[in-house]
């Protein structure tokens, strides 16, 4: 399992404003519901905020890797997010970058050794604090693509 079979470059958004978790997964439902319009939104909100999880932390970086099963998309999405706080009063468990999975459940497998990917990425030192530094998406992917090539 690689992620650069997952995440592509207009799957990264580096400039989401948000505060807290919930407006982040409300921002990110936006996204998809855009993408994928039989996506049931009040649906994908609820499993989002109840399947936020964080993968690592280190220092004042936290990923998040909130993920849901949405059975009417053809098959597993992640999008990947650099989260920009709208203050400087930034709450502790504010996620800085985001892994946001979504899958059909036929793809349960599939969906969960990507999870476990994306956390044992998250844990090597410098990953999270390196992409919570980068503002162009193009430079942000290719920091994804590295980290993938290292741990194949």
């Amino acid at each position: 399992m690689r992620l650069k079979d997952y995440v592509q470059p207009d799957s990264i958004f580096t400039r989401i404003v948000a505060d807290e978790r919930g407006e982040l997964n409300r921002i990110i439902t936006e996204i998809l519901v855009s993408r994928y319009e039989d996506i049931n939104a009040g649906n994908l909100l609820k499993d989002l905020n109840t399947q936020d999880r964080v993968a690592c932390t280190q220092g004042d970086c936290i990923i998040g890797v909130p993920n849901a099963f949405v059975d009417s998309l053809p098959d597993t999405v992640c999008l990947v997010v650099r989260v920009l706080p709208r203050t400087d009063a930034v709450s502790p468990d504010t996620i800085r970058v985001g892994f946001f999975v979504i899958s059909p459940s036929r793809n349960a497998m599939k969906h969960l050794r990507l999870i476990a990917r994306i956390s044992r990425f998250a844990c090597h030192t410098g990953f999270c604090s390196d992409l919570a530094a980068i503002d162009d998406p193009e430079a942000f992917y290719q920091r994804i693509l590295a980290e993938d090539e290292k741990h194949v």
